[in-house]
């Protein structure tokens, strides 16, 4: 995992002075999960290169998992991730606090910097990254990495080779990259508490409040946490934030935002409990449990023998683990690590599996696969499935082509939800039906679908 920074600046080996770090040397710093190497490649009058290089201990980084496979095969050692955030803010603490007391005058001095990140994922593709730094002024060059050479069929990754060139201060620079690059990652290795928030407000101090993607990045950055990013918000605007600002503010991504008035979640976990009760569903799978917002509404009923909630996040596993710690030491509920594209024994004997919100976060290519894990192999008698209504996002203020949530790969408007379902009930040996969730418009429908599968034949 590498960054650098270079300067043109004269004489640039100054950008030593600035980062308190000499251009002679190599100085190596110790950290949780690793080491991080500071070297400079070039170091001339005219032209200087800082070098900031992570070297991860797959040991210390599988610490503490679960799944130790996960932990060392891992794309963290190879793209710039938090890892890279969290070594920015130990190595270079006093450039970043913008202090420097043998060139002082340079601190405030705007510089050519260009940082270059070879490996920097995208999760939200090139143009949120351009939407992230081009409102700071950057000239952004970015070249996608295919997935694999020899195989240029499988397309691209979301990894890119990043360039940021700009006339800035170096410790904006530092500050800019620090919140941003777990932005475009969409993850960190690390809980998300309330210390975020004031770091996120530390480092964004200067410049966040008059970022046209202010809201975006706010809650990107806090994982989507509402308390959070209303702390966050109610912080910068200096006034009152509630649930309803926060939908007017950021009315184009931030899906928990957009339905919270209307308390679609809650009528969404209410709507698929009832119909697992008129089921008779007794063993319940729930595909992409993330935080457990239905698990921890179905361990209050009655009825539910075994419960099982499969997520590919180990992290909000944990944060579901922590909710449910005596019902998962009875052995009531059960949670899974894994994925929708992979075959899964465990996934097989249950009663109904439900897709709650999880479909829309699927790639395109990958959902036939996903139909053949949950209908074909694991085969429940009883499948339900919710998503987002594109057909109702008007009513929401969005523009045409904007999706609710950021992460979403895709969504079904309520024809084209339709035919999808019917073409898998149909292949697979069940019967569908349709239903929705919210409050029903007479032209654009009601904000959630819901479809529920019944298995009628055994297909093999």
């Amino acid at each position: 995992m590498l960054l650098t920074i270079t300067t043109t600046y004269q004489p640039a080996t100054d950008l030593g002075y600035l980062l308190h770090k000499h251009p002679a040397r190599v100085q190596r710093f110790g950290l949780n999960w690793g080491e991080a190497v500071v070297f400079y490649p070039e170091a001339t009058e005219t032209r200087c290169t800082a070098a900031l290089l992570l070297e991860l201990n797959p040991v210390a980084l599988a610490r503490g998992r679960e799944n130790l496979l996960s932990a060392y095969v891992s794309p963290q050692a190879y793209t710039v991730n938090s890892l890279m955030s969290t070594a920015i803010a130990e190595v270079f603490r006093t450039a970043m606090a913008g202090r420097c007391d043998k060139r002082p005058e340079l601190v405030n001095t705007p510089l050519p910097l260009e940082a270059s990140l070879p490996t920097l994922p995208c999760k939200g593709g090139e143009s949120l990254l351009r939407e992230l730094f081009e409102p700071l002024g950057y000239a952004v060059e970015a070249t996608p990495i295919p997935l694999d050479e020899q195989f240029p069929d499988w397309g691209e990754s979301r990894v890119y080779s990043v360039r940021l060139r700009h006339a800035i201060r170096l410790y904006e620079l530092l500050r800019h990259l620090y919140i941003l690059i777990p932005v475009l990652d969409g993850e960190k290795h690390y809980y998300i508490s309330e210390a975020e928030v004031e770091k996120l407000l530390r480092q964004g101090q200067e410049w966040l409040p008059d970022h046209p993607a202010r809201e975006r990045i706010i809650a990107r950055y806090l994982k989507y946490r509402p308390a959070l990013i209303e702390q966050a918000l109610a912080s910068i605007l200096r006034e009152e934030v509630t649930p309803e600002t926060i939908a007017l503010e950021a009315p184009v991504w931030l899906e928990i935002a957009l339905e919270k008035p209307m308390s679609l979640q809650d009528q969404r976990v209410g709507a698929v409990i009832a119909t697992l009760k008129s089921l008779g569903a007794r063993r319940v799978l729930d595909l992409g449990c993330g935080e457990g917002a239905l698990l921890t509404q179905l361990v209050k009923e009655r009825g539910f023998e075994q419960i099982t909630g499969l997520d590919v996040s180990l992290t909000r596993l944990r944060i579901t683990e922590r909710k449910l710690k005596r019902e998962i030491e009875t052995g009531h509920v059960r949670l899974l690590h894994g994925s929708l594209v992979y075959l899964d024994d465990r996934l097989q004997g249950y009663d109904a599996a439900v897709l709650m919100e999880v479909m829309e976060h699927i790639e395109p290519t990958r959902l036939d696969m996903v139909e053949r894990v949950v209908f074909e192999h694991a085969q429940p008698r009883a499948v339900i499935i919710t998503t987002p209504n594109r057909d109702y996002n008007p009513l929401f203020g969005l523009e045409t082509g904007k999706l609710r949530h950021p992460d979403h790969q895709f969504e079904w408007s309520r024809a084209e939800f339709r035919a999808w379902a019917e073409r898998v009930a149909q292949q697979y040996g069940y019967t569908v039906r349709f239903s929705g969730v919210g409050a029903e418009h007479p032209d654009y429908g009601c904000p959630t679908q819901m479809a529920v599968f019944e298995l009628t034949a055994q297909v093999h």
